[in-house]
């Protein structure tokens, strides 16, 4: 039964269920940013009730786990932070250096 309502909650143009952070789920870190002009980000909650919010071209996605054509991370935008669900075809990997030459560092 469990299986079938997971199923059916993808079959809707959005998750249905919260987007459970699930520490160390993707393995090592990594980041993803936010491709189109504007994309839509899910916030679901255990009542079953979603609200949607616009995410902006740039806007960082801390990778968490993906199901279903969804990606569920860490978003950071414009109007806050927080746990997301967002296509995952409206992301994009962000290729990081993970030793950056001292010369990289700006700031004080």
């Amino acid at each position: 039964m469990t299986v079938l309502l997971a199923a059916l909650s993808y079959a809707q143009d959005h998750p249905l269920e919260p987007c459970a952070l699930q520490a160390g789920a993707s393995g090592s870190p990594r980041l993803f940013a936010v491709k189109p002009l504007t994309a839509l980000a899910w916030q679901c909650y255990a009542s079953g009730k979603c609200s949607s919010y616009q995410a902006h071209a740039g806007d960082p996605l801390e990778l968490d786990h993906r199901a279903h054509g969804w990606t569920c991370g860490y978003l950071t935008f414009h109007d806050g932070v927080g746990p997301a669900w967002i296509r995952s075809d409206d992301l994009s990997e962000v290729n990081a250096d993970a030793n950056p030459p001292f010369a990289a560092w700006t700031g004080t």
